[in-house]
């Protein structure tokens, strides 16, 4: 009486005697195998030089962070800090300039801005942007801006480096002038982002310290003449210890607001300081270059692999074949 077992051990055996006699086989058949594997490879290069050419231009860039960066309080740049926004040195978190490319805002600058079109794209015109490049000028302009988003981002390799805080931005074309081009925009709207973000929040810092040192010169000026109306009221403070009391509290009143509106008055200074600076907001270590050599396709590594999966289909066949009685 057979039991379950008997077929699930002649398959296991059977497995074991195939796999033994693989190097038989490629002993066996090595002709055929070493012609199948030339054959592959140049049907591989062929089918290689059918596959659109790309072109990839990088540049890297370090985000600055200086004294002209607003100010938070010491509470408020901790918490922020800790959810990766500003970082220790007082300054916007690299993670922030990595997320920025794959922002919209980002892209849309660069997607509307005007390039010299290769003849690779087979644009209509020599100049424009993206969008005439890719050939979606045709449709609605929302339907046109996003097939164009899309093709950017597909375009497009942002990386970071945790320790050194680089960043590095790549983007792929048919064209090394249009892919240097492409990052140079890139960079471009990256510096004019946080420069504009980085100048309003200078300018909503003056602005209210404006209001502030209107406020608290008001104040001081009340809380002085207070203080003069007491005195002149009262010239004879050594007899009464309650008046003597009232002259220490208005004095007290008087030098608070006049410490108060010193730092405000500083903190305004600054203000205006940081909101007229142009510095920029990233150091670029590596420029966009047109690069010299195709990134794709790489034809010998496609030949290889096209060899490699051909002999090995032949290899395959003739190890599941039915063993010879």
């Amino acid at each position: 009486m057979f039991t379950t077992e008997l077929p699930e051990r002649t398959t296991w055996s059977t497995f074991e005697v195939r796999l033994a006699q693989v190097p038989s086989i490629i002993r066996r058949h090595w002709k055929m195998l070493a012609v199948v594997f030339v054959l592959g490879g140049v049907v591989g290069y062929g089918g290689a030089w059918l596959l659109p050419v790309r072109y990839r231009a990088s540049a890297s860039f370090v985000p600055v962070t200086t004294s002209g960066i607003p100010r938070l309080s010491s509470g408020l740049a901790g918490l922020a800090s800790q959810f990766g926004v500003l970082s220790s040195l007082g300054g916007f978190s690299p993670w922030l300039f990595a997320a920025l490319p794959e922002t919209r805002a980002i892209r849309e600058k660069v997607a509307l801005t005007r390039y010299q079109l290769p003849p690779c794209l087979g644009a209509d015109t020599p100049d424009g942007t993206l969008i005439q490049g890719m050939g979606l000028a045709g449709r609605s302009e929302r339907r046109a801006l996003e097939d164009a988003l899309r093709r950017l981002g597909g375009m497009t390799i942002v990386r970071l480096d945790g320790l050194t805080s680089v960043v590095s931005v790549s983007v792929d074309a048919c064209s090394p002038e249009l892919a240097a081009a492409i990052v140079q925009s890139y960079l471009d709207a990256i510096d004019h982002f946080s420069r504009e973000t980085l100048r309003s929040q200078a300018t909503a810092q003056r602005e209210f310290a404006e209001r502030r040192i209107a406020e608290l010169s008001l104040e001081l000026t009340a809380a002085e003449a207070t203080l003069v109306r007491f005195l002149e009221e009262n010239r004879s403070l050594g007899v009464s210890a309650a008046l003597q009391q009232e002259e220490v509290r208005l004095r007290r009143q008087v030098s608070v607001l006049e410490g108060t509106y010193l730092t405000v008055r500083t903190e305004y200074e600054r203000a205006r300081l940081d909101e007229a600076r142009d510095l920029p907001t990233v150091s670029i270590i590596d420029t966009p270059v047109p690069p010299a050599r195709k990134s794709w396709p790489r034809r010998s590594l496609i030949a290889l692999a096209a060899a490699m999966l051909a002999s090995a289909s032949v290899l395959v066949r003739r190890f599941v074949a039915p063993l010879p009685a």
